[in-house]
């Protein structure tokens, strides 16, 4: 990304010019192609002349602003929002999905595209570091924010609009607090039911595992929600809500198997199914 400012180039993860201090406005460009995958989604550099997914020609740029927008009419979300007594109101569904007992989509932390594989080689925020002569290599994390939410890595705001969010541990904190947990199932599907008590308005979480490679693990018996937070731990690891009753975990912590919001639980190159939020007005 080239600043206004000093006219050099920075990484597009830039919000101040280091130079000047002064605040750089992120561009991007858009395809207009309507029969492209990216058609409307304001990702490729704003120096782009064909898209490169379908080869149209470019011709307008676009303010990053503009496209939350712009997918806000071309993605209208088909789910409920509730009102569970906290500062947010929360979705009925995963991201991607139309039924609160379906998977929707996977996401890695701070992506905004699905990919048939999650993997750490192919994780988009990391540097790879050869060691040992070219004999290894270490993954270095890049600092994409303490706090996503509302920002370009939020794949919630991405797609649905500004409106809406990935939760922090603060709004998951909020559910824990004020809803009742009742382990149970929907259309055949295991997870957690969250009911209000005063409002009588519930939501459920389902196992949907997650998404390691290729593989959906540990579908039916475990759930990983993640939070827009950075972990304690730093790089690499966020914030998770996290519920595991496999047989193996009822043995160790009861029945009902261990459920919580846990630090340093969610791994940023794993795929994991999004809740999303809705601000109140």
């Amino acid at each position: 990304m080239k600043c206004p400012h000093c006219s050099q180039e920075h990484p597009d993860n830039f919000q101040f010019c280091p130079n000047t201090g002064k605040t750089i406005e992120t561009q991007f460009k858009s395809c207009s192609n309507r029969n492209c995958l990216d058609f409307g989604k304001y990702i490729l550099p704003i120096d782009s002349k064909f898209c490169p997914i379908c080869g149209f020609e470019l011709f307008e740029s676009h303010r990053r602003e503009e496209k939350i927008q712009v997918t806000h009419d071309i993605v209208k979300p088909k789910v409920e929002y509730f009102d569970m007594g906290g500062s947010v109101l929360w979705g009925s569904c995963n991201l991607g999905a139309e039924s609160p007992e379906l998977m929707g989509d996977y996401y890695c932390w701070g992506e905004t595209k699905m990919k048939k594989e999650c993997s750490e080689d192919n994780y988009l925020y990391k540097t790879v570091k050869s060691t040992f002569f070219g004999l290894s290599k270490e993954y270095i994390y890049h600092d994409i924010g303490a706090n996503i939410a509302g920002t370009r890595y939020d794949v919630v705001t991405h797609i649905l609009g500004k409106e809406y969010m990935l939760p922090s541990q603060k709004h998951f904190k909020e559910l824990e607090k004020m809803c009742s947990w009742e382990l149970g199932e929907l259309k055949g599907i295991k997870g957690w039911w969250v009911k209000n008590p005063r409002n009588m308005n519930k939501i459920f979480f389902p196992a949907t595992g997650s998404k390691v490679g290729s593989d959906i693990r540990n579908f039916g018996t475990c759930g990983y929600y993640p939070t827009a937070e950075i972990s304690s731990n730093g790089l690499g690891w966020n914030w998770i809500l996290l519920f595991d009753f496999s047989e193996e975990t009822k043995s160790t912590f009861g029945e009902k198997g261990f459920l919580g919001i846990g630090d340093a639980c969610g791994l940023w190159f794993h795929g994991y199914n999004i809740r999303p939020i809705k601000k109140k007005i």
